[in-house]
């Protein structure tokens, strides 16, 4: 680790802790809580001490805590783990808490390593189902494969912000919820082809997409389509809705709807950064100069504490063609599980109780998380706006078997960037006319398949 992000660390771990003991020095006395030992299955020791050392040395100081790396990657501890290294891990250490990523939940669910938790939960009043979001009761049981096994006190997801003074201006109707991609492409192109000359206004831009490719992605992505069946060793892009995909996103950029500005980015010590005066130049839209975005909790905070020249409002992000009641922005931060063959389950629903109650809830929201709490219930952000439109789709895509994939870590991320390297080279030509989008999608469909192929073969003879 180098020294500077060492001290960062270092500085937001002891910020936590000062402002944790000062929220829990204005409560009652705590609860008594449970004693003994507590194997925690996550990442890393570092990362289990940066998020949740604080809460167990205050609410849980008689528990003694061991943590059990999923990787034994040292160097990357989030390095992807394959089935057969996760389930030996698992019934080797037979952990009782586990603290993971929505990939690993679903793996460990369809590998039964993980404890039912349905009939607990139904007779808890503080862990029922009904006080917690639809949503994230959806997403327990779809990844979980028809039941809850795990359960997560966060999660983020996207909204579509407007402009409104630039819809005023240029006498368009305001974004509705609900809308799709194509609904959006449409509100773009009439923002654009309203204004006059010079005010260089783009209809849609989005800080994550850095170039064309990352537009496809994303509205693909809305549909949950599949590039690829890694497992079978297919690839699937030439179909209809791909070809829809690649259709909208690269007639929007040609047609200056979307901005495909490079954004700009810092480099500190050989790593690169997005630093604060980073994020304030690529952020059109906060600079009026973007008539929309989508974009989660960190954007609402900017647009509070700046307080813009302009009115703004926020609608659903736009969705997949195939459901627009569903969230396809959904994320889980961190999913909790029990092990199903775990020594001491009772101490470790205690433990999960705590990170899913009201108290733990109240604490993240005032230390200034940008998560949003997964418990039931009025939402209102610090300032007092209504979080009604970050919880209004209950739907979670069923795309589970994503996460379920088992890969051969090096040879599959070989083939990723490979294939996101190809992906992005057609796309670039489509912009330039070089190429028709049928064309592309089957110079893509045919060196994809190659390069799957050629990936299969050495995970094959690779030990």
């Amino acid at each position: 680790m180098n020294k500077r992000r060492g001290s960062v660390r270092l500085g937001i771990q002891i910020c936590i802790s000062i402002i944790f003991l000062l929220l829990a020095g204005c409560t009652e006395a705590p609860e008594e809580t449970g004693k003994g030992t507590l194997k925690i299955l996550t990442y890393s020791q570092d990362s289990f001490d940066q998020m949740y050392e604080n809460y167990f040395s205050i609410k849980f100081p008689d528990v003694e805590v061991e943590v059990i790396p999923i990787s034994d990657n040292l160097e990357d501890p989030y390095a992807p783990v394959s089935n057969e290294q996760l389930k030996s891990k698992v019934e080797r250490h037979r952990p009782d808490l586990l603290i993971i990523d929505e990939r690993n939940y679903a793996k460990s669910s369809s590998m039964d390593l993980l404890y039912n938790l349905e009939s607990w939960m139904a007779q808890d009043k503080v862990m029922h189902p009904d006080q917690f979001t639809p949503a994230a009761m959806d997403w327990a049981r779809k990844f979980g494969g028809g039941d809850i096994y795990g359960l997560h006190p966060e999660f983020t997801t996207r909204v579509l912000f407007y402009n409104k003074t630039l819809f005023d201006r240029y006498d368009v109707p305001y974004p509705t919820d609900g809308m799709n991609w194509e609904d959006l492409i449409l509100t773009a192109q009439r923002i654009v082809e309203s204004q006059g000359d010079g005010d260089n206004i783009y209809g849609y831009h989005e800080m994550g997409i850095r170039n064309s490719a990352g537009l496809v992605n994303v509205i693909s992505w809305s549909d949950r389509l599949l590039a690829y069946n890694y497992n079978l060793g297919k690839v699937t892009i030439n179909t209809p809705a791909w070809n829809k995909a690649f259709t909208l996103a690269t007639e929007a950029v040609r047609n200056g709807f979307f901005s495909n500005l490079k954004q700009t980015s810092t480099q500190i010590d050989g790593e690169t950064y997005i630093t604060k005066e980073d994020q304030e130049n690529n952020d059109l839209f906060l600079k009026g100069k973007a008539a929309m975005t989508s974009e989660g909790m960190h954007l609402l905070e900017r647009l509070e504490q700046k307080s813009p020249s302009f009115d703004w409002g926020i609608v659903t992000a736009p969705a997949g063609m195939s459901n627009p009641d569903m969230d396809t922005n959904y994320y889980p931060h961190p999913v909790m599980a029990i092990g199903a063959n775990a020594e001491n389950k009772e101490l470790a629903w205690e433990v999960l109780k705590y990170f899913h109650g009201e108290e733990y809830a109240k604490v993240r929201s005032k230390l200034g998380t940008s998560n949003l709490s997964t418990r039931a219930g009025d939402k209102i952000s610090k300032t007092g706006i209504a979080l009604d439109t970050f919880y209004q789709r209950n739907q979670i895509h069923d795309k589970h078997e994503l996460y379920v994939v088992d890969t051969h870590d090096e040879i599959t991320r070989e083939f990723y960037i490979a294939f996101d390297k190809l992906r992005e080279e057609k796309t670039d030509l489509i912009i330039t006319g070089k190429l028709t989008v049928d064309q592309a999608l089957q110079a893509i469909q045919s060196e994809g398949q190659f390069l799957l192929d050629q990936a299969k073969k050495r995970e094959k003879n690779t030990p």
